[in-house]
């Protein structure tokens, strides 16, 4: 997705957060990429495959957002989480928000939950640092706490992401309204050092089951769609 019709999207979609903001988070979050898949807890997931001190992730990335789901739902049936769409949105969130995962890898749900959870993230991180939230509250939507963020790199990551600004003139329906989860229900609690957070690797062709890849680091790579 070019980033014009990102910020018509998160103008309509997420108005409770500045648009811009939302498209920094994206841009580090999937490269703008609606269909942007990827593990969670790639540090935990790499010891389950028996590769202690790898990083698991997976070795491609969805062409469609059919695909996307499919890969998405396969990956939690084999008992992993995921972190999927424009915002990398946690699969972790979608029971108390009420989605499925095809309804939440839409551009605008994938946006409005983001906004919705960095609202919350907002609420809690004015009390930490009442003279400047953001930085605190990005810390917390990408790891659960106020000070992971800033040791893995995640906030400097966002706030130096370059948004140009332009009007908006597309305004696009909203989704259904889902209630605000608890902090305890965020997902994004591994260390990612570099700035791309959560985005995905090297390449490989997915399918029912994976193995450890021998390239460092650690993929999840599957043999057949």
């Amino acid at each position: 997705m070019d980033l014009p019709l990102f910020i018509e999207h998160a103008s309509a979609c997420g108005p409770q957060i500045e648009a811009v903001t939302l498209a920094k988070i994206a841009k580090q979050e999937s490269a703008l990429r609606p269909w942007a898949l990827s593990v969670n807890y790639p540090l935990g997931t790499a010891r389950k495959l028996g590769e202690p001190g790898g990083y698991a992730r997976l070795a491609t990335q969805p062409q469609s957002k059919a695909q996307a789901v499919r890969w998405a739902a396969r990956l939690v049936e084999q008992g992993h989480t995921v972190s999927f769409g424009l915002m990398q949105v946690s699969s972790q969130n979608l029971s108390r928000l009420g989605y499925t995962l095809e309804q939440a890898y839409d551009p605008c749900a994938n946006i409005k939950i983001a906004a919705l959870l960095l609202a919350e993230k907002l609420e809690r991180a004015r009390k930490l640092a009442p003279n400047d939230p953001l930085p605190t509250a990005l810390s917390i939507y990408n790891s659960g706490d106020a000070w992971t963020g800033f040791a893995n790199g995640y906030v400097s990551g966002v706030l130096g992401q370059t948004v140009a600004t332009m009007p908006v003139s597309v305004r696009f329906p909203t989704v259904r309204s889902s209630p605000v989860i608890a902090d305890s229900e965020i997902a994004e609690k591994s260390f990612r050092g570099a700035p791309t957070s959560r985005r995905v690797g090297v390449r490989a062709v997915p399918g029912p089951n994976y193995r450890a890849a021998l390239a460092a680091p650690t993929s999840i790579v599957w043999n057949k769609p």
